[in-house]
């Protein structure tokens, strides 16, 4: 009799325990459910312009996971949720054409420069100006932030090449002064040098921390519009042509600036960007 009471009362636990674990998965169920139409519901309001309302429905699971229940999030809130977060920020400011643009280490500011020979710093965090650092007296043609984020650099069409302190804002007109303008710059990787081409044809290597010239590559055969390190810092290559002569990409070796191989870029123009992989 005992064994046959002890025997019910298992079954029943077991009753139990079966029926709160399916009514936890109808609950489950219900809940991927309710995410699934409302996830179907936030992209109506957003294909309409009404971008508010798809975010009030995303927000339901926004804290998702965070008192311990089931994260349901899948690609379609986090594509939503993108599509519904597309913000612009316009800055203005400069009174001359815009040359170049470049981003700070941290993404947290941007650098402007162009033809009214100013160079314009950018809070993102802000969204206002933060700085306005003159000493160009030409329209500047590219600007570029140092890998660790405490040098800007920017040359103009004069040929002048400026470095300047980000922390005080302060600049020097590096010891470079080209007769015929540059038109491109990059930094090395681990922010120690600096890479200046143009239309003298040279290819120019600066030690930033020593204000001293390392290494002159070429001539080439005609101006350098582009020029990048490779990743590992082993590298240097530089775009040149025009649209009259061939369009080549030169390659060399860093560590005993030697060129390497000189690449045919098979385009009508001359090599005015290009990235590694």
């Amino acid at each position: 009799k005992q064994s046959s009471l002890r025997w019910l009362a298992e079954q029943s636990t077991q009753s139990e325990r079966q029926a709160r674990e399916d009514e936890a998965e109808q609950r489950r169920l219900a809940e991927r459910s309710l995410y699934f139409a409302r996830m179907l519901l936030a992209r109506k309001p957003w294909e309409a312009g009404l971008v508010v309302r798809t975010r009030e429905l995303l927000d339901h699971y926004r804290d998702a996971g965070a008192n311990g229940e089931e994260d349901l999030r899948a690609w379609e809130w986090y594509y939503l949720n993108g599509l519904s977060h597309q913000e612009s920020i316009t800055f203005r400011g400069h009174t001359g054409a815009v040359r170049s643009v470049a981003w700070s280490p941290d993404g947290e500011m941007i650098v402007s420069a162009g033809d009214d020979c100013v160079l314009r710093i950018w809070s993102l965090i802000d969204q206002k100006e933060i700085g306005t650092w003159k000493g160009h007296s030409s329209p500047v043609r590219s600007v570029r932030w140092s890998p660790h984020g405490n040098l800007i650099t920017s040359l103009d069409d004069s040929g002048e090449v400026r470095l300047w302190n980000v922390l005080d804002a302060t600049s020097a007109v590096v010891a470079i002064k080209f007769s015929l303008p540059a038109l491109c710059l990059a930094w090395s990787p681990d922010g120690t040098r600096l890479a200046i081409g143009g239309e003298e044809k040279t290819l120019v290597v600066w030690d930033v921390a020593r204000k001293t010239e390392i290494a002159t590559l070429g001539p080439l055969a005609n101006a350098i519009h582009s020029v990048s390190w490779s990743p590992n810092g082993e590298r240097l290559a530089a775009g040149h042509g025009d649209k009259f002569k061939e369009r080549d990409l030169t390659i060399w070796q860093v560590s005993t600036w030697q060129q390497e191989v000189e690449l045919d870029a098979s385009i009508d123009r001359a090599v005015v960007d290009f990235d590694w992989s």
